[in-house]
């Protein structure tokens, strides 16, 4: 059993998701074997916007459901209008039956479903993936826990991510728990050696904790890791800042306080996101 309440992390990510990004006119998630935080905000997302469209690397029961209820209708799609497109179905007997011969839902090559020019299309755009873990710098990975041990496959989350890194195009989420199950901090000081990343620390997107967002596009590298820091799980937020602010290589903001809120942060506290203004 786990030791920390991985439901209601998965509830306030996905709170935070749908509050944040409500505007956006397309949305898609990456639902694989890591999939269960986007799955659950892509779900809260898609409630929150009502008729909305996505663009889905893979189709599973979430989407059925949210087709089967009306939320999600395909009506404001600039490509593919009235559609579903996927590159992969995966799940349930029902989920088969519901898609076999549906006009409704378009089976494409990933090459068309990930490719930049088809993300665009439909801008503003929401993407939302996971991670294994996040270090200080920004980079992310998905597909490895260490070189010896493979967890799944990246899915489309390098080409969502750089399809839509400007701001006026859309918004690329990675939402992660900020602990395991056993308690570790998904955000470390830096990735693993050897493990091959999703995004690199020069790729913009939006990190989303159950801690608050830190959007990380723009930012220098001093204050991203601040940013980084503070949407981690207060057991470690103290030791990261400290690295941070000991490390003479990390140029730290001539305004650095340990108690001000960083550039690019928006912290979240129980239902409420907190504008720093």
């Amino acid at each position: 059993m786990s030791a920390y309440p991985q439901t209601i992390q998965l509830d306030d990510i996905a709170s935070i998701i749908a509050e944040k990004f409500k505007d956006q006119t397309a949305i898609t998630c990456y639902v694989g074997s890591n999939a269960a935080t986007p799955t659950a905000a892509i779900e809260a997302l898609t409630r929150a916007l009502k008729s909305r469209s996505p663009v889905l690397p893979f189709l599973k029961m979430v989407h059925l459901l949210l087709q089967k209820s009306g939320i999600v209708t395909n009506r404001k799609k600039s490509a593919n209008m009235g559609y579903s497109t996927t590159s992969l179905i995966m799940g349930s007997r029902e989920l088969y039956d519901y898609v076999h011969m549906r006009s409704g839902v378009q089976m494409r090559p990933s090459s068309y479903t990930n490719a930049a020019k088809t993300i665009q299309a439909n801008c503003p755009f929401v993407s939302v993936n996971t991670a294994i873990g996040v270090d200080l710098f920004g980079n992310v990975w998905a597909d490895f826990i260490d070189p010896r041990r493979y967890y799944g496959g990246v899915g489309g989350q390098p080409d969502f991510i750089r399809a839509i890194q400007e701001p006026g195009v859309g918004t690329p989420v990675i939402a992660i728990k900020s602990l395991t199950s056993k308690g570790e901090s998904k955000i470390v000081p830096t990735s693993p050696p050897g493990v091959s990343l999703t995004a690199s620390a020069y790729d913009g997107f939006v990190l989303v904790t159950e801690y608050g967002i830190a959007d990380l596009r723009g930012l220098t590298l001093g204050n991203k890791a601040l940013a980084i820091a503070n949407v981690a799980h207060p057991k470690f937020r103290e030791q990261f800042l400290r690295k941070i602010y000991d490390d003479p290589l990390v140029t730290k903001p001539f305004d650095f306080s340990p108690d001000k809120t960083p550039y690019g942060v928006t912290p979240y506290r129980g239902d409420v996101l907190l504008n720093d203004d």
